[in-house]
């Protein structure tokens, strides 16, 4: 098997990801997420008797992290390389090298998702401008999200 310089220029037979299709994916997963905090509010209210454990609580809040990271983590390594709405669109995340990540990198990844939508966006809008269709998370991650079919 051929070794690849970590920063050596990726092959030029990937397809890149389009911002729309990447945009697509990012709002399916957003509504399988609000799912499962939902599921989970419910739960936790019926079990410990809380008023609905609401999002905007700090331990909401927290709780939400936690499940997105999870879902981010678990979907994004391995055999999945996609969450489940990068896998509708039919895109998947991998490293530099076209290797899947692995959970400690997806995490990474996740976070570094965080400065792309904090500074207004324009991590995000990166991907526009981007020969590679690459964000700044991609970027910081030394990630890139391709197409599979």
């Amino acid at each position: 098997m051929e070794q690849r310089d970590l920063y050596e220029t990726p092959p030029t037979n990937w397809n890149y990801a389009s911002f729309g299709s990447r945009f697509i994916a990012y709002i399916i997963d957003a509504i399988i997420i609000t799912i499962i905090l939902n599921i989970f509010s419910l739960i936790t209210g019926i079990l410990f008797n809380f008023e609905m454990f609401k999002v905007i609580t700090s331990p909401g809040s927290i709780m939400a992290l936690l499940i997105s990271i999870s879902y981010f983590a678990y979907f994004e390594t391995g055999t999945y390389q996609a969450t489940l709405g990068k896998k509708v669109m039919g895109l998947k995340v991998i490293k530099q090298d076209g290797k899947p990540l692995t959970k400690a990198e997806s995490i990474f990844r996740f976070f570094a998702k965080m400065l792309s939508a904090f500074i207004f966006l324009i991590g995000y809008i990166m991907i526009l401008f981007d020969d590679k269709n690459r964000s700044l998370h991609d970027r910081i991650a030394n990630t890139y999200v391709i197409k599979t079919f």
